[in-house]
């Protein structure tokens, strides 16, 4: 990914954040949908004065959208081609949340690049599938696969306390689904968190036996936690 795909991606992220439609951001700088669409995708260079006022419409630094890493050719991460979430770039994610006692719907995309490591939106907190980039939260990060993991690291772009860690299995099966534990800052309970989260390749229903898979209060993961002082993710 060269630094014009880079910043097009940055825009398209904090445009979706903001809500904003392609038109609507596209009349605030007085350039057309075609042209807006093609600095999003990279087709076309930004010049500076343009890139200043893409960053005023959306209310953030030049530096949120030129936080770029040249490639480097000594620190290419090596893939792993088993691995689980490299079968296809878009999968969903399940959190229950026990204060509100609901499941979180969230989708993730993974952005393919061979000459560096991958990158990853999540979308967390989505509205329904169709219009998921319409997210409560939008995190932007990168995605390292191993032999039967992967680690995710993502950060809020509007605050960049809020991050979230994520370690996932792998599955050595044809399963559709995996899970991992995600750790992060909690801003409504003001506290560091840690909680189950499910992978899946296909939307899953949010039922009654998708919130028991996502429970980490059965008596055999509490008697796992007393025993080993720790949370194990089976």
């Amino acid at each position: 990914m060269d630094i014009a795909e880079h910043v097009g991606m940055m825009i398209r992220t904090f445009r979706k954040q903001k809500r904003m439609t392609l038109k609507q951001l596209a009349d605030a700088l007085n350039k057309s949908e075609s042209t807006l669409s093609k600095y999003e995708t990279g087709d076309i260079s930004i010049d500076i004065t343009t890139l200043y006022e893409i960053a005023q419409c959306l209310g953030i630094s030049m530096n949120q959208l030129i936080n770029y890493q040249e490639d480097n050719p000594h620190t290419v991460t090596k893939k792993n081609a088993g691995n689980f979430f490299e079968r296809q770039d878009k999968f969903y994610m399940y959190q229950y949340f026990g204060p509100t006692k609901t499941i979180w719907e969230c989708v993730m995309e993974i952005i393919r690049d061979d000459n560096k490591e991958d990158s990853a939106i999540l979308y967390y907190g989505i509205p329904d599938d169709a219009n998921y980039t319409n997210s409560e939260y939008v995190y932007t990060g990168n995605i390292y696969y191993y032999d039967s993991v992967a680690y995710m690291f993502f950060y809020n772009q509007y605050n960049y306390s809020d991050k979230v860690f994520i370690y996932a299995k792998s599955p050595f099966t044809s399963r559709h689904s995996t899970v991992g534990l995600a750790t992060g800052l909690s801003s409504s309970m003001r506290n560091p968190y840690a909680f189950k989260v499910l992978f899946s390749e296909i939307r899953e229903k949010k039922n009654a036996e998708l919130k028991d898979s996502l429970l980490i209060t059965s008596k055999e993961a509490i008697s796992e936690i007393r025993r080993t002082n720790s949370l194990v993710i089976q």
